[in-house]
């Protein structure tokens, strides 16, 4: 049995995006959909990353699913346990996932592009979706086809002021 890692980006006002990119409710909608989404998929387990350190209430901590484990452990020691990463927001989870040669997948809002780099969009496994249900038929593409999954190629982007 494979295990995913889904580090979310957990809500995004206060974050200092301006203009906002997507509202916490639209987010709050795709974490349930994704929870009900990871949920069915028997033959994977999946780690759902918190934030340790997050002073935000997180709704999905309560939620329990047999499959899914919500985990607040540093994220390296859960990047350690997993196949594959899936993020929904470009990070630096991104590059310590390939730093141990996990595939990583990055799928977020239109309304976030203006935010990611040029060359880190081609570079990184990054797509960019318009709605919650486009978002998860990706995911399942990549998740249930060995061939789609790669490593990020680093070599192509130019790591400085990568994370910002």
């Amino acid at each position: 049995m494979k295990t995913l890692l889904y580090a979310p980006m957990v809500y995004r006002e206060g974050k200092g995006f301006w203009p906002p990119t997507i509202s916490s409710c639209w987010y709050f909608q795709w974490q349930k959909e994704l929870w009900s989404y990871f949920s069915r998929q028997k033959g994977l387990k999946i780690i759902w990353k918190a934030w340790h350190t997050s002073n935000l209430k997180d709704p999905i901590r309560g939620w329990e699913a047999s499959n899914i484990r919500y985990s607040t452990r540093r994220i390296w020691r859960e990047i350690r346990q997993a196949d594959f990463v899936f993020v929904d927001y470009p990070s630096s989870i991104m590059l310590d996932a390939s730093k141990k040669g996990k595939p990583c997948l990055c799928i977020t809002h239109e309304r976030d592009k203006r935010y990611i780099r040029k060359d880190c969009l081609d570079a990184l496994s990054i797509l960019i979706v318009h709605d919650i249900k486009e978002a998860i038929q990706l995911l399942n593409d990549w998740i249930w086809s060995e061939k789609d999954r790669k490593e990020i190629s680093l070599h192509k982007v130019k790591l400085e002021g990568l994370i910002q």
